[in-house]
């Protein structure tokens, strides 16, 4: 190494690791104090990331210094505050308007990239290199295998990526190009809906960037952002706001699908609850409650019912902040939907005796 950069790297001092990742850590500057991500690499292309330095994309983190130590690449890049994707996906699927502005937003990314010269292909998207900020915004992360598109090549040089998100072409059958980015978005939008069926029209795009045979899949990340416009408007956002997705939906559970049953019969549901909350009646000493008593039992059993529901149904991700309702296993996160149920029929226990006790 340099003394060039040896001076800038001394600049940074290292925090902790990440991930338990002992190459890529969470360091500080001694000049600003602002955090970053230093990164050492065995396995690179210096080329795209000397190429990514000069010329920013969005959605891409920032890198701010690129240093050569003996066989070694070790880059200073912006530390991105947010939820990985896949951490996201242990506790919650995406709706398939959530899926599709993720799609849109990922499309964006891969467009700049292919679209540089030479075209840049990622290679390895999937969830755990998608990251989302707190104000929704997508990431996308991790350009360790990333490769530059030769036309003088048949096949690449070596055969990377991770199996479940990698095209055949990856395996040596043929060079990865911009279509393998895209058969990776496929898996992703399927991986991201979990256990909720897409619609038919979604289903084929998805089955279309899955293809075998890289020609009868979107030949480019602009023609499948076109096809997701037709499939669903709604979900294309202005260009100044590509990066964002509603990480968490405003719409109460059951109706954030989209899905006409599905709908219909949440909103049967949430009449029901409504009705309970209208029409129930406590008695204190055998007296039933009456006037503002009354009231009062019946919000409190409205806050309770409703309470339940949206934190079951994680309404606008509120799971992350009731532990353990985020764990992936089913047993923790009933205890936890079972302790906070608790608490809050607690508390309207509490209420009710208060007015109670204020209105005798």
């Amino acid at each position: 190494m340099d003394i060039k950069s040896e001076c800038i790297l001394s600049m940074y001092k290292e925090l902790a690791p990440v991930s338990g990742n002992p190459n890529v850590c969470l360091a500080q500057s001694q000049n600003d104090g602002r955090l970053y991500i230093k990164k050492t690499l065995t396995e690179y292309s210096p080329r795209i990331y000397y190429f990514l330095k000069e010329h920013p994309i969005p959605g891409v983190p920032v890198i701010y210094e690129i240093c050569r130590k003996e066989e070694k690449l070790v880059l200073i890049e912006e530390y991105i505050h947010g939820e990985n994707l896949a951490d996201i996906l242990k506790y919650r699927a995406f709706t398939e308007e959530e899926t599709v502005r993720a799609a849109v937003s990922l499309c964006r990314i891969l467009d700049r990239l292919h679209g540089s010269q030479p075209p840049i292909i990622h290679r390895d998207i999937k969830p755990s290199n998608i990251m989302i900020t707190p104000d929704r915004t997508l990431r996308l992360i991790d350009f360790n295998i990333s490769r530059e598109f030769s036309p003088d090549k048949d096949k690449d040089t070596r055969i990377m990526g991770t199996a479940s998100y990698a095209a055949p072409e990856q395996f040596g059958f043929s060079q990865s190009d911009g279509r393998t980015d895209l058969y990776a978005v496929g898996v992703l939008m399927k991986e991201m809906m979990g256990d909720h069926l897409p619609s038919s029209r979604l289903a084929r795009l998805i089955e279309k960037c899955m293809s075998i045979d890289p020609d009868k899949r979107y030949q480019s990340a602009s023609s499948l952002l076109r096809a997701l416009n037709s499939l669903y408007p709604a979900a294309i956002l202005p260009e100044e706001a590509s990066g964002r997705i509603p990480v968490r939906s405003w719409a109460p559970p059951g109706f954030r699908s989209g899905i006409v049953w599905k709908t219909l019969l949440s909103a049967c549901g949430y009449l029901f609850l409504l009705y309970i909350c209208c029409t129930i009646v406590y008695t204190r000493d055998g007296v039933p409650a009456s006037g503002f008593l009354l009231v009062t039992d019946r919000i409190c059993t409205g806050i309770f019912l409703f309470f339940l529901v949206f934190l079951i149904g994680n309404y606008r991700g509120m799971a992350a902040y009731f532990p353990p309702c985020k764990s992936p296993r089913w047993y923790l996160r009933a205890a936890g939907y079972i302790l906070y149920g608790f608490l809050v029929l607690l508390a309207e226990v509490l209420i009710s005796s208060i007015v109670l006790y204020l209105f005798q």
